[in-house]
Parts: C-alpha cells; sequence; structure tokens
C-alpha cells in the first residue's frame, strides 16, 4: 500500500521551519518599512508618529531576534540587531541624566550647607476632558501637596469645581475653560503670579499660560502648554508651529546672557523619541525633568507599559536644580499626573 500521501515528520519540520522563515521575512520586511518611514519624521507626519512608538517597535523587534536566533538566519538576526541598535539609540535620554549638562550653571545653583534651600514644585495633569471625577481630580492635586497646579483639558464644571476646593489654597490663578474642555487650560499657585497671560503659540484659539511666580526674592517663569495631536496632516503642523513657536519666543529662551528661571510644562503630545523633541529642547535651552528616569509613560491607550506613551513633560532651566519628579496615581484621565519639584 502506498503511503506517500502521508507527510513523513521530517516534511513536517520542513514545512514548519518553511513557515517559520517566511514569517521572520514578513516580520523583518515590516520592521524595516516603519524604521524607513520614522527617517522622515522631520518633514512627514505619518514617519513623526511611527518615531512617537519607537518602544513599542522595539518591543516587536525583541521576538523577532528570538525567532531568527532560533532559526539561525544569522543575515536577519545582523539586521534585527541593526534596527534594535537604531531605535535605541534614541532612547539614550531616558538613562543619560541631564547634570553633565548643566555643570556650567552650577557654580550659579550652589547653596551654602548652612543657608536653606527655596523650593518650588508642581503638579501638572490632563484630566481628560471627558472626566467628570472631580472629588477624585482635587484629591489627587490635594495629596500632591505642589506650589502650582498646571491643569489642561481643563472644563468650566472642573474650573468651579477647583476654584471652590481651594479657594484659600491657591488664592491666585489664570484660567481658561472650554465648553468640551479639550482645550481648556488653568494655573493655580500658593504664590502671588505675575505678568499672567493667555497666549497663543502660531495656532489661535490653542491656548497657552504664561505667568511669573514669586517665591520669597526668586521669580521663576512657568508656561503651561497643549499643542493638538498630530492625529493627521494638519494637525501634526499645528502641533509643530505651536510648539516651535513656543520655544522661539524671546521671552522664553533660555541663555545666560538671559537667565530667567523658566519652567515650561504640559501635554507637548510628543514622546523624547521623535528627533523633533530633542531639536526643540536644545533650541529653548532648557533641561529635561524625565532625562536619566527611565521610561515612565504618562499616557496609556490601556494600562499596560506596550500601550503607554510620554507624552506630558516638565522642561527647566539649567539655573533650577530637578530635586524630584514622579508620576502619580492615576485620577480618571488616561493621562498620570507629574509631580516635580525644584531648588531656586
Amino acid at each position: 500500500m502506498s503511503t506517500g500521501l502521508i507527510p513523513s515528520k521530517k516534511s513536517l519540520g520542513q514545512r514548519l521551519n518553511s513557515a517559520l522563515h517566511a514569517l521572520a521575512t514578513f516580520w523583518l520586511a515590516g520592521a524595516v518599512a516603519v524604521t524607513s518611514a520614522t527617517l522622515g519624521a522631520r518633514t512627514w507626519w505619518v514617519g513623526d508618529v511611527l518615531a512617537n512608538l519607537r518602544i513599542q517597535i522595539l518591543l516587536a523587534l525583541l521576538p523577532l531576534l528570538l525567532l531568527t536566533l532560533g532559526l539561525r538566519s544569522y543575515r536577519q538576526l545582523g539586521l534585527v540587531l541593526v534596527l534594535l541598535l537604531w531605535h535605541g539609540s534614541f532612547l539614550k535620554s531616558a538613562v543619560i541624566s541631564p547634570v553633565a549638562r548643566d555643570s556650567n550653571t552650577s557654580a550659579a545653583m550652589s547653596v551654602a550647607p548652612d543657608q536653606p534651600v527655596q523650593t518650588i514644585s508642581i503638579c501638572v495633569a490632563n484630566v481628560w476632558m471627558n472626566n467628570t471625577d472631580y472629588s477624585r481630580i482635587c484629591s489627587t492635586f490635594r495629596e500632591s501637596r505642589a506650589d502650582l497646579l498646571a491643569v489642561v483639558e481643563l472644563s468650566g464644571e472642573l474650573l468651579s469645581a477647583i476654584n471652590s476646593e481651594f479657594a484659600d489654597e491657591y488664592p491666585h490663578f489664570l484660567a481658561k475653560a472650554s465648553e468640551t474642555g479639550a482645550f481648556g487650560i488653568g494655573l493655580w499657585s500658593r504664590y502671588p503670579l505675575a505678568d499672567a497671560k493667555i497666549v497663543d503659540f502660531a495656532v489661535r484659539e490653542m491656548p497657552s499660560i504664561a505667568a511669573e511666580v514669586e517665591v520669597g526674592d526668586r521669580r521663576t517663569r512657568i508656561i503651561v502648554t497643549h499643542p493638538v495631536p498630530p492625529i493627521f496632516a494638519d494637525a501634526w503642523k499645528h502641533r509643530n508651529d505651536h510648539l516651535r513657536a513656543m520655544v522661539n519666543d524671546s521671552e522664553i529662551k533660555w541663555s545666560e546672557k538671559a537667565p530667567m528661571r523658566t519652567v515650561i510644562v504640559g501635554d507637548f503630545n510628543l514622546t523624547p523619541w521623535s528627533p523633533l523633541y530633542s531639536q526643540l529642547l536644545e533650541d529653548v535651552g532648557l533641561l529635561d525633568a524625565s532625562a536619566g528616569a527611565g521610561v515612565t509613560p504618562t499616557w496609556y491607550r490601556w494600562p499596560l507599559f506596550p500601550c503607554g506613551l510620554v507624552l506630558d513633560h516638565v522642561w527647566y532651566s539649567p539655573n533650577l536644580r530637578c530635586l524630584q519628579r514622579r508620576i502619580l496615581p492615576e485620577m480618571g484621565s488616561d493621562h498620570r499626573p507629574i509631580f516635580v519639584e525644584f531648588g531656586l
């Protein structure tokens, strides 16, 4: 009797091996295509969106690394390693502290051993426009004990709730609520605010806040901002125009010739892995409070690390010292609040 219709164990193994090689080839081709797209991140919105997903790209490459290693497909393995190194190189800010970069101003920041350190702390939160759990939001703010509260996606109802809850603790504030909440913005302070104003950076109806807060005999400029998410080409351009106008503002750009203490906070809708991010940071002359703190997502599509992005940021001038930065527990929003404290 013929057994030609029954595959042997060897042929099954060959078929499985061929299928795995095909899977690895297809997987690698997709990874190369995505990586190629990120090379155009400065000029193409799709490339920039993909560049912001480098953590997810790296996580997708790790199983491919094991697959090509198991198949002993060393050419493919080599290419996977190149892709891992390429995308991983953009994450250097997650492990390198900005301390080494602000050595030129260390003398200006030195404090005598017997002199108390003046500090200022900020809690920045994208509260999410559909979040109506105002008591939870206010409880998070209260537990943070921050000197300033910076709020984006501020609705009129939340504005009233914060003013009612914190009238005595945060008597100084400036806010512009939005009917939908999407681009409402507010700043509350324990200390007096000077020259506080609502500003638009290049894009109308996208309000930001610029103010100066006085702590003792020291004044610090505070900027709260929230550009549009780059979900399509026009929005990508608006976000970029907004952020570029902000960092090129002569009152905000920091230099040793104009050493105003400066802090910029908000939901930038941009991750540190985009080439635009590092360029903006360099142009404005500030430091990133998250540098050296690892990868700590502040926005989650779902509450799992691979589904998170680092979208909320705190930038500060080299004549400030970042004493602490931490992500606070979720407050009913898809974003996590950030608490930062600076030595003045």
